[in-house]
C-alpha cells in the first residue's frame, strides 16, 4: 500500500467510526450498499474513473430499495412510501412534535350580531 491508501484508510475508518457513533447503525446500510458496489464494479473491469459515480448511484438505489422493502416489511403500505410521513392519510399534519396546536377559527355567534 501507498502511503497515499493508508492515509485514505485511515480517514475513512474515522469518518465511518464519527457516522457510527453519531447516527448509529443507520449509516451502515448506505455506506455497505456503495461498498459492495465498488467492489463489483471493480471487479467488472470498467474504467477507473466511472467506478466511483457509479458505485455512488447503484449504492444510492439499493439503500432506497432496502428501505422499501423494511417499510413493507413493518407493516407499511405503499401510500405511506409516497407521502413520506408515519403514520398515512388519516394522521393531521399539525400533530408533528414541537409544532402548536392550530387556532380553531372564531365564529360569530347569533345573539353577537
Amino acid at each position: 500500500m501507498t502511503g497515499k491508501q493508508i492515509v485514505a484508510l485511515v480517514v475513512g475508518a474515522i469518518i465511518g467510526i464519527a457516522g457510527l457513533r453519531y447516527v448509529g447503525p443507520l449509516v451502515l446500510i448506505p455506506a455497505l450498499s456503495v461498498a459492495a458496489c465498488w467492489w463489483i464494479f471493480t471487479r467488472l473491469g470498467l474504467h477507473p474513473r466511472l467506478v466511483l459515480p457509479l458505485a455512488v448511484a447503484g449504492g444510492h438505489g439499493i439503500w432506497f430499495l432496502i428501505g422499501t422493502v423494511m417499510t413493507l416489511a413493518a407493516g407499511g403500505s405503499a401510500q405511506t412510501l409516497l407521502e413520506g410521513r408515519p403514520g398515512g392519510p388519516d394522521r393531521p399534519r399539525h400533530r408533528r412534535v414541537g409544532l402548536r396546536q392550530p387556532v380553531q377559527a372564531r365564529t360569530r355567534r347569533p345573539d353577537r350580531l
